[in-house]
């Protein structure tokens, strides 16, 4: 599995379970296998793998030239002190 795709499951998780599940019912492998999370599809029907590690992928770039935008702003701030 890839970063994008495990990144891109994990938040449709997340999404689903929201407000869904708390102290007293808690998240567990078993309710996971009995709940139904909705996935992209291709013309198909099947998963669209591929568009959901490319929007994945899309969300790490994003997050990798803040990143560095970020590193570079706080190096040219100390070489101007």
């Amino acid at each position: 599995m890839s970063k994008g795709l495990g990144l891109f499951l994990v938040n449709s998780i997340n999404n689903f379970k929201d407000g869904k599940y708390y102290y007293g019912y808690k998240f567990s492998q078993k309710r996971i296998k009995n709940q139904i999370i909705k996935l992209p599809v291709d013309k198909y029907g099947n998963p669209d793998w591929e568009y959901m590690e490319y929007l994945g992928n899309e969300v790490i770039n994003k997050e990798e030239k803040y990143i560095i935008e970020y590193i570079n702003e706080k190096i040219n701030t100390l070489k101007t002190c």
